[in-house]
């Protein structure tokens, strides 16, 4: 919610009225396979973990690159770069940080022959 109020601050000065039923039908398809995509997205931290869901986001990633550039033709500049590699790097160690934590949690329990 707060994404769509701060972004629509600059719809006075930007908006631009669909020109045809096409145009129109086109959001509205858009609007509901994103509304489509977050709900599959919730869902699947309902229901599975989250540090087997995380490896998804990097494939989004590689995607929204890989479609820049056939689509638009534009290629990332060094500083997305520097933005993926920091988002790579920080799962990564909470990756690490947790199997660290499970280990000394596991070691630390005492056992039921106890």
């Amino acid at each position: 919610m707060v994404g769509a109020v701060l972004s629509s601050i600059v719809v006075p000065f930007d908006w631009v009225t669909p020109r045809s039923a096409l145009d129109l039908g086109l959001f509205c398809l858009l609007g509901l396979i994103g509304g489509i995509g977050h709900y599959f997205i919730i869902r699947a931290f309902q229901i599975g973990e989250a540090s087997v869901l995380s490896p998804f986001a990097y494939g989004q990633l590689i995607m929204a690159t890989v479609l820049s550039w056939l689509a638009f033709g534009t290629f990332p500049d060094v500083w997305t770069f520097v933005g993926a590699g920091v988002i790579v790097a920080s799962g990564l160690y909470i990756t690490y940080r947790e199997t660290r934590r499970k280990v000394t949690v596991t070691r630390d329990r005492p056992s039921a022959e106890s």
